[in-house]
């Protein structure tokens, strides 16, 4: 069953937020074509003197200018955004893994599998490994 044009809006106002977020996800092309849809529909609204409708379809022409604004200043953020959510996957990858090779190196150490030994290193003996 359809939702009344009165529970529609409320149900934007409560998410409003979550609704420009959804938006701000579409490519530009889609956001143009809906808004050029909804201004088509809002004269049909006003043309047949539907006002609830008109109401709706200019919270939804709020919404999607919103999200193209916010698409055009803000891209920065998102692709900040977007490599710090990359970033954490990577790390919540390779964390576990490194502290596996940690371990599987101390046993090998430990069991004497592997020598540790420290040089004193400086700049001309590490680069003369290159001269060869």
């Amino acid at each position: 069953m359809p939702m009344s044009k009165s529970a529609q809006i409320k149900d934007i106002l409560e998410n409003y937020e979550q609704f420009v977020n959804y938006l701000t996800g579409l490519p530009d092309t889609k956001l143009e074509r809906k808004l050029r849809v909804v201004r088509k529909q809002l004269d049909l609204a006003e043309e047949e003197g539907n006002s609830d409708a008109f109401g709706l379809l200019l919270l939804w022409e709020q919404l999607i200018i919103e999200a193209r604004v916010l698409k055009h200043e803000l891209p920065e953020i998102e692709y900040k955004n977007e490599m710090e959510e990359i970033s954490a996957q990577v790390e919540s990858f390779t964390s576990p893994l490194q502290e596996e090779r940690k371990e599987i190196f101390k046993e090998h150490v430990t069991k004497g599998k592997i020598k540790v030994t420290r040089e004193d290193s400086n700049e001309s003996s590490q680069l003369n490994l290159f001269d060869s």
